[in-house]
Protein backbone atom coordinates (compact mmCIF):
# COMPACT_ATOMS: atom_id res chain seq x y z
CA UNK A 1 0.00 0.00 0.00
CA UNK A 2 2.72 2.22 0.45
CA UNK A 3 4.15 1.84 -2.94
CA UNK A 4 0.40 2.59 -3.89
CA UNK A 5 0.34 6.02 -2.27
CA UNK A 6 3.89 7.02 -2.87
CA UNK A 7 3.65 6.21 -6.73
CA UNK A 8 -0.30 8.22 -6.87
CA UNK A 9 1.38 10.71 -4.60
CA UNK A 10 4.15 10.83 -7.43
CA UNK A 11 1.74 10.73 -10.15
CA UNK A 12 -0.51 13.27 -8.41
CA UNK A 13 2.75 15.42 -7.95
CA UNK A 14 3.78 15.29 -11.37
CA UNK A 15 1.16 16.71 -13.36
CA UNK A 16 1.25 20.03 -10.91
CA UNK A 17 5.27 20.24 -11.64
CA UNK A 18 4.77 19.66 -15.19
CA UNK A 19 2.05 22.88 -15.21
CA UNK A 20 4.16 24.72 -12.48
CA UNK A 21 7.04 24.13 -15.08
CA UNK A 22 5.25 25.53 -18.46
CA UNK A 23 4.29 28.43 -16.48
CA UNK A 24 7.64 29.19 -15.17
CA UNK A 25 8.86 28.43 -18.73
CA UNK A 26 6.67 31.69 -19.89
CA UNK A 27 7.20 33.51 -17.36
CA UNK A 28 10.74 33.37 -17.89
CA UNK A 29 10.20 34.33 -21.00
CA UNK A 30 8.34 37.49 -20.49
CA UNK A 31 11.07 38.62 -18.28
CA UNK A 32 13.49 37.66 -20.40
CA UNK A 33 11.83 40.10 -22.83
CA UNK A 34 10.86 42.34 -20.54
CA UNK A 35 14.37 43.15 -19.75
CA UNK A 36 15.28 43.03 -23.76
CA UNK A 37 12.93 46.14 -23.57
CA UNK A 38 14.42 47.34 -20.83
CA UNK A 39 17.78 47.83 -22.29
CA UNK A 40 16.08 49.20 -25.26
CA UNK A 41 14.43 51.89 -23.55
CA UNK A 42 17.48 52.60 -22.46
CA UNK A 43 19.14 52.83 -25.80
CA UNK A 44 16.12 55.23 -26.84
CA UNK A 45 16.88 57.50 -23.72
CA UNK A 46 20.46 57.73 -24.53
CA UNK A 47 19.55 58.75 -28.47
CA UNK A 48 17.03 61.28 -27.53
CA UNK A 49 20.01 64.02 -26.86
CA UNK A 50 21.29 62.98 -30.54
CA UNK A 51 18.13 63.28 -31.83
CA UNK A 52 17.17 66.45 -30.41
CA UNK A 53 20.57 68.61 -31.51
CA UNK A 54 19.55 67.23 -35.02
CA UNK A 55 16.15 67.88 -34.44
CA UNK A 56 17.28 71.48 -33.30
CA UNK A 57 19.03 72.12 -36.23
CA UNK A 58 15.66 71.41 -38.52
CA UNK A 59 14.36 73.85 -35.74
CA UNK A 60 16.93 76.83 -36.94
CA UNK A 61 17.04 76.08 -40.72
CA UNK A 62 13.31 76.01 -40.56
CA UNK A 63 13.14 79.61 -38.60
CA UNK A 64 16.18 80.49 -40.74
CA UNK A 65 14.41 79.84 -43.89
CA UNK A 66 11.51 82.10 -42.78
CA UNK A 67 13.73 84.90 -41.91
CA UNK A 68 15.29 84.82 -45.30
CA UNK A 69 11.71 84.96 -46.55
CA UNK A 70 10.80 87.92 -44.67
CA UNK A 71 13.98 89.64 -45.53
CA UNK A 72 13.61 89.08 -49.36
CA UNK A 73 10.12 90.49 -49.03
CA UNK A 74 11.60 93.21 -47.05
CA UNK A 75 13.86 94.03 -49.47
CA UNK A 76 10.82 93.89 -51.97
CA UNK A 77 8.45 96.17 -50.22
CA UNK A 78 11.48 98.57 -49.49
CA UNK A 79 11.95 98.35 -53.13
CA UNK A 80 8.21 99.17 -54.34
CA UNK A 81 8.67 102.40 -52.19
CA UNK A 82 11.61 103.78 -53.24
CA UNK A 83 9.99 103.04 -56.97
CA UNK A 84 6.75 104.83 -55.35
CA UNK A 85 9.42 107.83 -54.01
CA UNK A 86 10.66 108.48 -57.27
CA UNK A 87 7.41 108.43 -58.82
CA UNK A 88 5.51 111.41 -56.63
CA UNK A 89 9.05 113.21 -56.85
CA UNK A 90 9.21 113.42 -60.45
CA UNK A 91 5.12 113.94 -60.70
CA UNK A 92 5.88 116.93 -58.23
CA UNK A 93 8.79 118.17 -59.97
CA UNK A 94 7.29 117.95 -63.43
CA UNK A 95 4.11 120.21 -61.98
CA UNK A 96 6.59 122.83 -60.57
CA UNK A 97 8.25 122.92 -63.89
CA UNK A 98 5.04 123.35 -65.97
CA UNK A 99 3.38 126.05 -62.96
CA UNK A 100 7.50 127.43 -62.95
CA UNK A 101 6.87 127.43 -67.21
CA UNK A 102 3.25 129.26 -66.68
CA UNK A 103 4.31 131.82 -64.09
CA UNK A 104 7.17 133.06 -66.21
CA UNK A 105 4.77 133.27 -69.23
CA UNK A 106 2.60 135.46 -66.91
CA UNK A 107 4.89 137.37 -65.41
CA UNK A 108 6.16 138.31 -68.70
CA UNK A 109 2.93 138.97 -70.13
CA UNK A 110 2.80 141.32 -66.61
CA UNK A 111 5.66 143.22 -67.43
CA UNK A 112 4.77 143.54 -71.24
CA UNK A 113 1.65 144.95 -70.58
CA UNK A 114 2.87 147.22 -67.71
CA UNK A 115 5.61 148.74 -70.13
CA UNK A 116 2.85 149.15 -72.65
CA UNK A 117 0.63 150.91 -70.16
CA UNK A 118 3.69 153.27 -69.52
CA UNK A 119 3.46 154.01 -73.15
CA UNK A 120 2.97 157.95 -74.08
CA UNK A 121 2.17 157.73 -77.57
CA UNK A 122 -1.67 156.80 -77.52
CA UNK A 123 -1.45 155.55 -81.54
CA UNK A 124 1.04 152.93 -80.49
CA UNK A 125 -1.12 151.71 -77.11
CA UNK A 126 -4.13 151.85 -79.54
CA UNK A 127 -2.66 149.86 -81.61
CA UNK A 128 -1.98 146.97 -79.36
CA UNK A 129 -4.29 147.38 -76.82
CA UNK A 130 -7.04 144.59 -77.82
CA UNK A 131 -4.94 142.07 -78.56
CA UNK A 132 -3.16 142.41 -74.83
CA UNK A 133 -6.47 143.03 -73.47
CA UNK A 134 -7.35 139.32 -74.72
CA UNK A 135 -4.77 137.80 -74.64
CA UNK A 136 -4.83 139.02 -70.87
CA UNK A 137 -8.18 138.00 -70.69
CA UNK A 138 -7.19 134.00 -72.02
CA UNK A 139 -4.60 134.07 -69.98
CA UNK A 140 -6.79 134.73 -66.59
CA UNK A 141 -9.57 132.82 -67.87
CA UNK A 142 -6.71 129.63 -68.34
CA UNK A 143 -4.69 130.50 -65.08
CA UNK A 144 -6.36 128.62 -62.76
CA UNK A 145 -6.46 125.71 -64.75
CA UNK A 146 -3.04 125.92 -65.85
CA UNK A 147 -1.47 126.60 -62.79
CA UNK A 148 -3.23 123.36 -60.94
CA UNK A 149 -3.19 124.80 -57.69
CA UNK A 150 -3.71 121.60 -55.47
CA UNK A 151 -0.62 119.15 -55.84
CA UNK A 152 -0.96 116.16 -58.52
CA UNK A 153 0.09 113.62 -56.41
CA UNK A 154 0.03 113.48 -52.04
CA UNK A 155 3.59 113.70 -50.35
CA UNK A 156 2.12 111.04 -47.92
CA UNK A 157 2.28 107.55 -48.64
CA UNK A 158 -1.06 106.42 -48.71
CA UNK A 159 -0.28 102.52 -48.20
CA UNK A 160 -0.34 99.95 -45.33
CA UNK A 161 1.53 97.20 -44.90
CA UNK A 162 -1.12 94.61 -43.54
CA UNK A 163 1.44 92.49 -41.80
CA UNK A 164 -0.96 91.06 -39.23
CA UNK A 165 -2.09 87.80 -41.05
CA UNK A 166 1.85 86.79 -41.24
CA UNK A 167 2.28 87.58 -37.51
CA UNK A 168 -0.10 85.65 -36.53
CA UNK A 169 0.81 82.55 -38.63
CA UNK A 170 4.10 82.74 -37.16
CA UNK A 171 2.76 83.40 -33.53
CA UNK A 172 0.28 80.30 -33.99
CA UNK A 173 3.60 78.13 -35.85
CA UNK A 174 4.10 74.91 -33.94
CA UNK A 175 5.11 71.74 -33.96
CA UNK A 176 2.99 68.65 -35.20
CA UNK A 177 2.77 65.00 -34.78
CA UNK A 178 3.91 62.64 -37.72
CA UNK A 179 3.96 59.76 -36.21
CA UNK A 180 2.03 58.01 -34.38
CA UNK A 181 3.56 58.18 -30.91
CA UNK A 182 5.46 54.04 -30.05
CA UNK A 183 3.53 53.10 -27.24
CA UNK A 184 6.03 50.26 -25.73
CA UNK A 185 3.97 47.55 -24.43
CA UNK A 186 5.18 43.57 -23.92
CA UNK A 187 2.51 40.79 -24.31
CA UNK A 188 1.81 39.98 -20.99
CA UNK A 189 -1.01 37.21 -20.17
CA UNK A 190 -2.34 36.26 -17.02
CA UNK A 191 -0.58 32.89 -16.18
CA UNK A 192 -3.14 30.33 -14.88
CA UNK A 193 -1.63 30.18 -11.74
CA UNK A 194 -2.11 33.65 -10.36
Amino acid sequence: MLFYSFSSLSFRLSFPRSELSQNLQALSEKAKSGTEFIQRLKKMADSVSGNCAEFEKTVVAQCDALIEVIKQRKAELLENVAEEKALKVRTLKEQVSDCTALLQRTTGLLQFCIEVLKESDATSFLQVSSGLISRVATADANFNKEMELAPRVSPEFELTLDNTPAIHAIQNMSFFQMKGKPHPSLPFTRSPCW
